[in-house]
């Protein structure tokens, strides 16, 4: 706790450096496909450079099919340009400017041009993410209960050691993100999906989703702190899914962001962690749903939607909101174009530059 406390007075003393200058930041969007032909759902996004970016998706037409697609940028987001994609794109990981790699539904794709053109490393099914710190080895996280690592670019993989310490069921346990705070810390979180009741209404009526209460099911975590040597794997009872978890560079502390399935009070919830993962609750608004969050300098922000009321899960889009905090008792709602709208949002960002993207095919960037 006295870590904690120490860490809120550094923040509350400090200046955030969105407000040392004359124009107030807000968040313009640089891209919008915008076309008859279909909507671009965009799934990942990520910049290897303050110049350099790519998101990854599928255009989607009035009948549900979805033709791959990637926008890639070298001037950091003013210029984009259409790139088709080989297959349907999960997620999408950059080494530097021009090494990379794409999770598809099918397997995994390496570029060494930029994303200007890929080749198919391995075929897997079930991949969610990647994370590589060389040009040979890296992790891999998915589903049933997949966390791998690579010596060979993705050619071959082994299961990492750490996931025998978990006792759950193998069909029903997953491992989504990775983050690396440095180059020898890392987190991983997972869960084992709780089962749910059956419901007997349509999914759509409302008094059927109000019934759908929310269950607990089990969080799993794997930490390193020996560069990916060891793993020691965590589980607790949870309610809801951690969904992000983000380091600060600055400052010794994260931020999680955990999600609801079902009917909640709250969409979704922010916690702040010390360095002793102790943590404490910093943001639930009933009409925020926060997709993602992100560091930018001393400030923390939250790429939310509005939700259509109460039934959260529905996926239907919503006006894009951002809200940031130096202090995590006081958030301020950010300007955001009024065209900004989206089901999802993803997040990220290099040094002191961030961007959103929406599965509804805009990118924002935050902006002077």
């Amino acid at each position: 706790m006295r870590v904690l406390v120490a860490f809120l007075v550094i923040l509350v003393g400090a200046v955030s450096a969105l407000a040392e200058n004359d124009k107030p930041f807000r968040w313009k969007i640089q891209y919008f496909y915008d076309k008859d032909e279909g909507a671009f759902a965009i799934s990942d996004l990520r910049f290897s450079s303050p110049e350099r970016g790519i998101a990854v998706g599928q255009i989607v037409d009035r009948n549900g099919n979805g033709k791959p697609m990637s926008v890639i940028t070298r001037d950091g987001g003013a210029n984009w340009t259409q790139v088709p994609l080989p297959d349907a794109p999960v997620s999408v990981f950059l080494l530097n400017d021009n090494v990379g790699w794409m999770v598809t539904g099918k397997g995994l794709w390496q570029t060494d041009e930029a994303g200007r053109s890929w080749k198919k490393v391995k075929g897997m099914r079930g991949l969610k993410r990647v994370h590589f710190d060389s040009e040979t080895h890296g992790w891999a996280t998915g589903a049933p209960k997949l966390f791998m690592e690579t010596a060979d670019g993705g050619k071959s993989w082994k299961p990492v050691a750490g996931i025998k310490e978990i006792n759950t069921a193998e069909d029903a346990t997953y491992f989504d993100w990775m983050e690396w705070a440095t180059p020898k810390t890392a987190i991983v979180l997972g869960a084992h999906v709780a089962r749910r009741r059956v419901l007997t209404g349509s999914w759509m009526d409302p008094s059927t989703l109000a019934a759908t209460r929310e269950w607990p099911g089990v969080s799993i975590t794997l930490e390193t702190k020996d560069a990916g040597k060891t793993w020691k794997a965590a589980t607790v009872p949870l309610f809801g899914r951690y969904h992000r978890f983000r380091s600060s560079t600055v400052y010794s502390a994260s931020v999680a962001l955990i999600r609801f399935v079902n009917t909640f009070r709250y969409p979704s919830e922010v916690y702040l962690v010390d360095t002793k993962g102790k943590s404490s609750s910093v943001f639930k608004q009933a009409n925020r749903k926060v997709t993602d969050l992100a560091w930018v300098g001393k400030s923390v922000m939250l790429a939310a939607v509005a939700p259509p009321g109460k039934l959260h899960q529905l996926p239907v889009p919503g006006p894009v909101h951002v809200l940031t905090t130096i202090d995590f008792k006081t958030w301020t709602e950010m300007p955001v174009d009024y065209r900004a709208f989206g089901n999802e949002l993803v997040m990220t960002t290099f040094g002191a530059d961030a961007w959103i993207a929406s599965d509804s095919g805009q990118i924002l960037k935050l902006s002077q």
